[in-house]
């Protein structure tokens, strides 16, 4: 469970006064089935503001934004979008880590560990985005252990990511002759300004709109056909742990 879950079970639990227990719930289950009351949900929302150092934007200030049912509450507008990336950017040391994690339904063919100092994903394709490491050690025997030598192992090409502490260690890779590149950290990228409700909304993929996503990938990645697939694979549909995502246009 990742601090930002457990912060607002935490402020649910003390404000939402449910007849059973924030901490038990499943991220799917529908709070007002569960016992929340409008009041609450108020108190809830001011809980979180405090929490997080945020601000709710008045188009989120509605019952819509606690039912789930609706799909993915905290994106079917470009202002709940900013709510998601107000997150992200109070928790910015787990950025990296939860790139990392979201790499498990690309690397699932392959390996994919993800751990508090660094996380590898390998997919097996020759693809040099489809393998990569991360380090956020400061310590240089955690990069060649966990990060370098595993991506040496893969016979792939690969990229190694350095974030945080890690920064410290980008001369062991130099030594070794890695071709280093300059990036803007992911914690000065900031979210454009909410501009009110659009017309599209974020919904899990279906298995008859997998093909058009890959098409989709393999345009804007420049993948062939089995690295799309290895990207997107039938697998996430109906997975208990792996989702598919896709913005959709209404009408």
């Amino acid at each position: 469970m990742s601090d930002i879950d457990t912060t607002i079970r935490s402020v649910l639990e003390a404000q939402g006064h449910l007849p059973v227990s924030a901490l038990t719930l499943k991220d799917d289950d529908d709070l007002y089935e569960n016992g929340l009351s409008s009041h609450a949900s108020v108190n809830v929302m001011l809980g979180l503001e405090d929490a997080f150092g945020i601000e709710f934007p008045d188009s989120l200030l509605r019952k819509g934004t606690f039912d789930v049912r609706s799909g993915s509450p905290l994106a079917s507008s470009s202002s709940e979008r900013w709510l998601v990336c107000s997150f992200m950017e109070y928790y910015q040391s787990d950025l990296l880590t939860t790139l990392g994690s979201s790499a498990r339904i690309w690397a699932q063919s392959g390996r994919h560990e993800v751990h508090p100092e660094w996380w590898i994903a390998l997919s097996g394709q020759s693809n040099v985005g489809m393998n990569m490491a991360c380090c956020q050690s400061s310590n240089p025997a955690v990069l060649k252990e966990h990060c370098l030598q595993q991506i040496l192992e893969n016979a792939k090409p690969g990229i190694i990511l350095l974030g945080g502490p890690g920064l410290s260690t980008a001369q062991s890779l130099v030594d070794v002759g890695w071709v280093t590149v300059n990036a803007m950290p992911l914690m000065l990228l900031t979210s454009p300004p909410a501009t009110g409700p659009d017309k599209s909304s974020v919904d899990l993929l279906t298995l008859d709109e997998l093909p058009l996503a890959r098409k989709l990938l393999a345009d804007t990645l420049a993948l062939d056909a089995a690295g799309a697939e290895a990207l997107l694979p039938d697998s996430v549909i109906g997975s208990n742990d792996k989702w598919a995502w896709g913005l959709k246009e209404a009408g």
